[in-house]
């Protein structure tokens, strides 16, 4: 990073409004804009309530915010063992190429490290080239053999409203 000073810091909710200010420009970015539904009370609850599922890492050059990784524990009962799950990781594009992104991937390395666990997994786009090869520079492997899937919306209601497809006797 040239001398430029760059921090990572756990997010606080005073940094919410440009965690998605963020998500919303990585969105559209990704040319996803279309499917954001998310509002400055749902990363407060994912955040800060009760029962908050992720964890956000705010990094900062000299001060300013320029990025932020998204991220929450997991566990594979296959292995037998947690890890954690990168869901987002996106550095402003003015500040890209100084190192900030290989940055926050050893911070994030090193947090799952630091809880015990054995891996770090992510998704990418198929068409995010860039994203490709920077994650592959890292040391990463496509994992071929596994295909995300997703209920939602309509679909995951009816499954839900749905009797039981088994009957399970008393």
């Amino acid at each position: 990073m040239e001398g430029k000073l760059f921090t990572l810091s756990a997010a606080t909710s005073t940094e919410l409004p440009f965690i998605l200010s963020l998500i919303r420009e990585f969105a559209c970015e990704l040319g996803m804009h279309e499917h954001l539904r998310i509002d400055e009370g749902r990363l407060e609850r994912a955040l800060c309530g009760r029962l908050s599922t992720v964890e956000v890492f705010v990094g900062s050059q000299q001060g300013e915010p320029v990025s932020y990784a998204r991220f929450f524990s997991d566990y594979s009962s296959f292995a037998g063992e947690t890890g954690l799950h990168l869901e987002d990781l996106y550095v402003q594009p003015h500040v890209r190429g100084n190192g900030i992104g290989a940055t926050m991937m050893q911070a994030l390395a090193r947090a799952a490290v630091n809880l015990g666990h054995q891996r770090m997994q992510w998704h990418i786009l198929r068409s995010n080239e860039a994203a490709y090869r920077f994650y592959k520079r890292l040391g990463a492997v496509a994992l071929s053999e596994l295909m995300p899937m997703r209920l939602s919306n309509e679909a995951l209601r009816r499954l839900a409203s749905k009797s039981a497809y088994l009957h399970v006797p008393r």
